[in-house]
């Protein structure tokens, strides 16, 4: 269970056109300077093309020209006779958005700014003589370059149309732009050029103006967004560019871009243009509308609530989303043709955010509708919506789209769509991390890739499908967790290098340039690095950002010791792996799979993730006894199965058979029965493996370990040995105690006692139980292993460190059913290295169960040490909150988290650990020590501590008391603006729980 990322959010705004507004970017004129600025220091290659452009010095008689303001003159006289001020019209016919426009031909056609056009139902254009002129249709359009030529329904009288320059443009060039004013009309204002940009040059919240072949105008006068489409023009009064979304920088469209526009021919568009979701239905737009005013009521109302409680009854009372969602859907049921088309999507941007169930029912029987309007280009916007209606028929329809749809956008957003349902339901980084390698990509990303790569060129409401589902793509493709990409090429002497002839080590991928001054400070100390792990599995493989001469130059004036494949100033491996600034640097561990990235070379924070990939504490315990992956019998049905089935002499021939991992909606290895989504699942899966041992006097430190969700019960051989998210008594029937938060991806271990397996035959029978009957996705596997403690006594009998701290590792996290003794482990609270003291310190709270004030714990003497006390106090809070929020561990684990927080507490004193203890403390009882605990931190109370004594009071029967404290812990978080994070969800729904069940 989870939340989803979701890959994408579109709202009710982009088909209703509520209000009045300028069409481009509200960044302001000094924003743009500042952003302007920063992008001329920024050099990612270090050689900038605007510094290799020539330097142009005005003329005298240009100088004269611009004093005396002639030039001025002429043009202000050829603007008035030629640029027109447009409308924007919705489908009602009110205005929503204008712009400037200006003649290219006998008072016909009009150009203007593409995204001008993009929101347009009608449209209107008016000259500076006061005439309105019709727009019938669109001649041709660019949205790559932001350019539209318009046709106009009559003749203009008095119209002077513009010619476009054919010369080339440089710096300090004398131009004139053209500027709006609703006092004044269109004025004239003089400017030189800035510089000719690229895209790649432009601040990122304007990366989406252009692609990357677009040129840019720069000139020294900023415009206000309302000029989008106004002409830029050189003394002689020709068009050398067109304001653009980004004039507010100072920005035009290149004159080539028009004059490549002109010379193609297409068949005229009516308005509006297809494909733009623009509504046309009157009917449509008046409901649109009635729901902007009732939604914007509703708004404000849960603003002005003054309790948060009193705000999540009112989302989940006075939405009005699910109203309005059955009246569009009632809307697209009673119309035919495009209207239809219009309701249906709307109905389901709104259905899909009620919280009733009857809605999401009502919209999944309905979805099947969109098909009728395949060949539709505005099939496209319902597709978008579909994100997030997570349903096995929105993932039909979405199939449907993408073999069906004859236009390519539809086909490329539908697949984009079909990946973020999909990544809701089969993010398990690609089943499990132990089967996958570097081969391996999740379905979802090579539907981001068809999106981004075969459909990248199509356009959705005016932008290129590259542009909007690049960035989730590389998001999805690179992050921790994931599989390395394949990374191929020549290294900076010509070799062919892959990523993939170092499988099987820990690599650490850097990205680096010659230019980058971090990149060259710690070049030295990469070195070292790599001496340092020499015999190793390890392999430290840069990527080269610069061209290939002054890459090599720069690796042999700095004696590098490592490879590294050359990728070039605008490489496709940097594009791919989604590097923007240096130095980026991931590591990857022995499976291909990324474990750690960073976008600073600390060299002391690698050094830690490497040795933690190289000597896994797992690594200690890998005597398979049932591996992950095995062949499993199964039962997936609605009926419960005998009450013996967890005993070895149970019958379970009748059962099926597969490999793990299992489940569904996660791309298992075998998916078991699952129903429909979207309907109510069975509540449980039952698992049977057997195996033999040869000899089980020799099997020590046998350690369980699982990935699961949402709850799970193990029994080898009939005896119970491991439950977790689920209650004691829990029978078919019953329900997991919350949703697992990590989605079945987080690895839960135990160790086993010493007689539970048995020479000869054992079997391991597992019930795995769903937390919601409307879940979406299950997961199971399983693996037993052992392991004597003589490898852990071999690495504590080590003189290096760092083998000290991998056993002493192992040993806290397997507690005390580990073999090796606390007398083993004393010794080390004496070693010279305070992170082998600490962790001493550690393990003997785990193997001992024993409080802090009973070990012998060193003083820090030196900031190193309280450093690593810091650190290591900060993951004993994490260990003891991990099992303290759990309500249905046993107390002996409550006991030893609150053992590890007092140890923590004591490492490095902070009042951050005190609700984690006070939560350990109510889990054992201890009610009333666990508020006087909360009382020393009352200064500081959130909303976790509140939580925490809500359930404090719960135990002693203040039900009263209870309801204020969860009110503040919902206030808290309102009122602070912490955000309810899954813990707190976990806590608030427990608490929930337990005062409806004593009301009750």
């Amino acid at each position: 269970m989870g939340c989803c990322r979701g890959v994408f959010v579109l709202t009710i705004c982009i088909f209703v056109g509520c209000s009045r507004s300028n069409t481009g970017n509200s960044t302001s004129a000094s924003n743009g300077t500042e952003s302007r600025a920063r992008q001329d220091s920024h050099q990612l290659d270090g050689s900038n093309p605007v510094d290799l452009l020539p330097k142009h010095e005005l003329s005298d008689d240009q100088s004269e020209e611009l004093a005396n303001g002639d030039s001025a003159d002429e043009i202000s006289a050829l603007i008035r006779q030629s640029v027109v001020e447009l409308v924007v019209r919705d489908v009602l016919g009110n205005e929503v958005a204008s712009g400037v426009g200006f003649f290219i031909d006998d008072r016909t056609q009009i150009v203007t700014s593409f995204h001008v056009v993009s929101t347009a139902v009608s449209m209107t254009a008016r000259t500076s003589g006061g005439e309105t002129i019709d727009i019938e249709n669109v001649i041709a359009y660019d949205p790559d370059h932001d350019l539209a030529i318009l046709n106009a329904r009559q003749l203009a009288a008095d119209v002077l149309p513009l010619q476009i320059a054919d010369a080339n443009l440089r710096p300090h060039d004398v131009v004139v732009a053209v500027e709006r004013s609703n006092e004044t009309g269109f004025a004239v204002v003089s400017t030189t050029i800035d510089a000719l940009r690229s895209t790649a040059e432009l601040p990122d919240e304007f990366q989406h103006a252009g692609t990357d072949d677009t040129v840019w105008v720069q000139t020294s006068s900023v415009l206000t967004t309302g000029n989008n489409g106004g002409p830029l023009l050189n003394t002689l009064g020709q068009v050398v560019g067109v304001s653009s979304s980004a004039s507010d920088l100072g920005l035009a469209v290149h004159a080539k871009h028009l004059r490549e526009l002109l010379g193609r021919t297409s068949e005229p568009l009516p308005l509006p243009i297809p494909g733009m979701g623009n509504i046309t239905d009157a009917e449509v737009a008046r409901l649109s509308s009635e729901f902007v005013l009732n939604n914007r009521k509703f708004n404000d109302a849960v603003g002005a609530a003054p309790t948060e409680a009193e705000r999540l009854r009112l989302r989940s009372t006075q939405n009005p989303a699910s109203e309005f969602g059955r009246r569009f859907l009632n809307l697209a049921n009673s119309r035919e043709g495009l209207p239809a088309l219009e309701s249906m999507t709307l109905a389901i941007s709104l259905l899909k955010q009620s919280d009733k169930r009857e809605d999401y029912e009502l919209l999944s029987s309905n979805l099947h509708r969109l098909t009728d309007f395949i060949d539709s280009p505005d099939l496209a916007t319902a597709a978008m919506e579909l994100n997030g209606v997570y349903h096995e028929k929105a993932i039909d329809v979405l199939k449907r789209m993408i073999t069906d749809s004859p236009h390519g956008a539809v086909r490329g957003v539908a697949c984009a769509a079909l990946a973020a349902c999909l990544q809701h339901t089969n993010d398990l980084y690609a089943r499990r991390l132990f089967t996958m390698t570097g081969d391996a990509q999740p379905e979802y990303v090579a539907l981001l890739r068809r999106a981004t790569g075969e459909f990248g060129r199509h356009h959705y409401h005016g932008q290129r499908l590259e542009k909007i589902f690049k960035p989730f793509l590389v998001e999805n493709s690179v992050r921790i967790g994931m599989p390395w990409l394949a990374t191929e090429g020549k290294d900076l002497d010509g070799i062919p290098r892959s990523l993939h002839q170092h499988r099987g080590n820990v690599v650490l991928i850097d990205f680096w340039a010659d230019w980058c001054p971090i990149c060259q400070k710690t070049f030295k100390q990469k070195k070292q690095l790599v001496e340092k792990y020499k015999g190793q599995p390890f392999t430290l493989l840069g990527i080269n950002c610069n061209d290939v001469k002054i890459g090599l130059a720069a690796a042999r004036a700095q004696t590098l010791n490592y490879d590294s494949i050359c990728d070039g100033p605008n490489g496709s491996i940097r594009d791919a792996w989604g590097v923007s600034g240096f130095p980026t640097i991931f590591v990857v561990d022995q499976k291909g799979i990324i474990r750690h990235r960073a976008a600073t070379a600390d060299i002391a924070a690698l050094e830690r993730v490497i040795d933690s990939l190289l000597i896994a504490p797992q690594e200690l315990f890998d005597g398979d006894i049932v591996p992950m992956g095995s062949r499993w019998k199964y039962r997936d049905v609605a009926d419960p199965p005998a009450a013996d089935w967890m005993l070895p002499e149970f019958d379970d021939s009748d059962w099926r058979a597969g490999q793990a991992d299992f489940g569904f909606g996660n791309s298992p290895m075998t998916q078991v029965n699952y129903g429909v989504i979207g309907e109510e699942q069975t509540s449980t899966y039952y698992f049977r493996r057997e195996f033999n041992v040869k000899d089980a006097s020799q099997l020590k430190d046998v350690c369980l370990s699982s990935y699961f969700d949402d709850g799970i019960a193990v029994y080898v051989n009939g005896q119970e040995v491991f439950r977790s998210n689920l209650t004691t008594d829990a029978g078919h029937d019953f329900r997991a105690c919350s949703a697992r938060r990590s989605n079945g991806t987080e690895l839960d271990c135990a160790v086993l006692a010493s007689n539970v397996l048995r020479t000869g035959r054992n079997v391991v029978a597992v019930a795995v139980h769903q937390a919601s009957k409307w879940s979406a996705d299950l997961v199971f596997d399983l693996s037993l292993s052992s392991q004597s403690g003589d490898r852990c006594r071999e690495l504590l009998a080590s003189n290096d460190p760092e083998d000290q701290i991998a056993a002493l590792r192992a040993i806290s996290k397997f507690g005390a059913n580990c073999s090796v003794a606390a007398s083993e482990i004393e010794s080390l609270l004496a070693s010279f290295d305070p992170r082998v003291r600490i962790g001493a310190s550690i393990a003997l709270v785990s193997v001992k169960g024993i409080h802090a004030d009973e070990l012998a714990l060193p003083e820090p003497i030196s900031d190193a040490e309280r450093d690593a006390h810091l650190q290591l106090a900060v993951a004993l809070n994490g260990l003891a909150w991990r099992v303290a929020k759990q309500p249905n561990r046993s107390s002996e684990d409550y006991r030893r988290a609150f053992a590890r927080i007092m140890t923590a507490n004591k490492l490095a004193p902070s009042n951050d650990g005190l609700n984690t203890a006070a939560m350990a403390l109510v889990r054992i009882r201890e009610y009333e020590r666990a508020l006087t605990v909360l009382g020393e931190s009352r200064r500081a109370f959130g909303s976790h501590d509140y939580a925490v004594s809500a359930l404090a009071h719960i135990g002693l029967g203040n039900i009263e008391q209870a309801v204020t404290m969860l009110e503040n812990a919902k206030d808290a978080v309102a009122e602070n603006n912490e955000g309810v994070d899954e813990d707190l969800q976990m806590l608030l729904e427990e608490i929930e729980l337990a005062v409806a069940s004593d009301k009750k």
